[in-house]
């Protein structure tokens, strides 16, 4: 395809090219020579060039995103808080147990529930099919939606052909590595759903496994290469930092105005135990996206290595009040992006209180605040797939280079709708258009 397009594009400037001398000498009987000529030489040339670089327009078209985390099969089934309480499960609760036993209690309940629903699911994928999906409502070419690649680790069994099937339903593009391990399944969770609770019995098996030799296949390879957005969470730290930092260096060193690296902090944990991981790619990073105890962690782990402030002093309004007031956590975002690259943008998200944005690109002012969209209490239904959902509203909007104020907007929009289904399910058949989001963003700017 690339020699093909290359010879009909050179063909076309060098029939120009030649008319063009033709005329500039005045030697009109030459035109049709000095077109064709100019055709062939140049597409010949400008053809051969594709090759030598390996360039080819088909894959240099559209908006592509890349990324690696933990693939999960969710499996969502109905069930009575006796049964729950039956299998040893706290309603409402999440359990990630010994891979094996969970393992074998998730066998056991899939085969006693056919109406079991199956979804490819883990929190990337959740933001990823989002992202795609509200893509996919766009009305326009083809050729300008969004593509995404994503990678992580599965096992050649029974579950990892149905996810890798789920994948291709929805249009995500995969490479998965396989594990080495036989005894690793592909990760599960059955999503135990009563009326009012959701409750979950996870396994991540297959999930925890992923090479260097898998990272560095030519197939994402070239996703790494041709991406607009690479995205990953501080889940995939644990599997894999390697392959997350050779990423990030990559697009640092060579596709640092092509490609922005979006990054999920993931849980509170992970700042805890993975800081070191953590600060060798904060130079790197341009949107770090997380809940606020998420950052009070990111905050706590920084300074118990540099030693910013006294912590305990500066967080004392969260015995008072169960969480940090604005002030603070404006201290607490300003802190923390003194070791980020300086024009990181950090989004702050607070259940049903607004996201603070810290922006150094704003001449207005570093920190604003987004209200939510509010989602009347009786439409609410489960909110635990809102912070992935957010994320693919979000990736949505800076993939189509939204300004800051609309791709969160776009965040919102994708969370309240999550917010109204079990799971990560939505329906965006009422996306709205970035001029009507524009119209409403611009109303309750502050």
């Amino acid at each position: 395809m690339g020699v093909k397009t290359g010879a009909i594009i050179g063909s076309i400037f060098g029939g120009i090219n030649g008319s063009y001398h033709a005329l500039k000498y005045k030697n009109y009987m030459a035109i049709p020579v000095f077109a064709i000529g100019g055709a062939i030489s140049f597409g010949f040339f400008l053809g051969c060039g594709m090759i030598i670089f390996n360039i080819d327009l088909e894959e240099m078209r559209g908006k592509k995103i890349f990324g690696m985390c933990n693939p999960i099969l969710d499996i969502v089934l109905k069930a009575s808080p006796d049964r729950i309480k039956d299998l040893g499960l706290k309603i409402g609760s999440t359990t990630l147990g010994n891979d094996e036993e969970v393992f074998k209690l998730i066998r056991d309940i899939i085969s006693n529930n056919e109406d079991a629903n199956f979804v490819a699911g883990g929190s990337l994928l959740n933001t990823f099919r989002v992202c795609k999906e509200l893509s996919n409502k766009d009305e326009k070419n083809k050729d300008d939606s969004i593509s995404v690649f994503f990678s992580g680790g599965i096992n050649d069994d029974s579950g990892g052909i149905l996810l890798q099937e789920l994948l291709t339903e929805v249009g995500i593009e995969f490479e998965f590595h396989i594990a080495k391990k036989a005894n690793l399944e592909t990760a599960k969770c059955v999503v135990f759903v009563t009326e009012e609770e959701r409750t979950l019995l996870a396994g991540l098996g297959a999930a925890k496994e992923y090479s260097i030799s898998t990272f560095e296949s030519e197939k994402i390879q070239n996703a790494l290469k041709t991406a607009s957005i690479f995205a990953t969470s501080g889940f995939f730290v644990e599997v894999c930092f390697q392959a997350i930092l050779k990423s990030a260096q990559y697009i640092h060193q060579f596709r640092s105005d092509e490609c922005s690296f979006v990054f999920g902090l993931s849980a509170t944990y992970i700042p805890e135990k993975y800081i070191n991981e953590l600060i060798q790619l904060f130079p790197m990073i341009d949107y770090i996206i997380g809940n606020q105890e998420e950052f009070v962690s990111l905050f706590k782990s920084i300074n118990s290595i540099f030693q910013i402030k006294d912590d305990d002093q500066l967080l004392l309004s969260q015995d008072n009040i169960g969480q940090p007031e604005n002030d603070v956590l404006e201290i607490i975002l300003t802190e923390i992006h003194k070791h980020l690259k300086p024009t990181c943008i950090m989004l702050c998200t607070r259940a049903h209180l607004p996201v603070i944005s810290f922006n150094p690109k704003d001449p207005n002012g570093y920190i604003k605040y987004h209200e939510c969209i509010h989602v009347p209490k009786e439409k609410l239904v489960d909110v635990n797939g809102c912070g992935d959902a957010f994320k693919g509203g979000f990736i949505y909007g800076i993939s189509n280079s939204y300004p800051l104020d609309a791709s969160i907007y776009m965040g919102h929009y994708a969370a309240s709708n999550v917010a109204q289904n079990v799971g990560c399910d939505f329906d965006f058949s009422n996306k709205p258009t970035l001029s009507e989001i524009i119209q409403v963003t611009s109303s309750k700017s502050n």
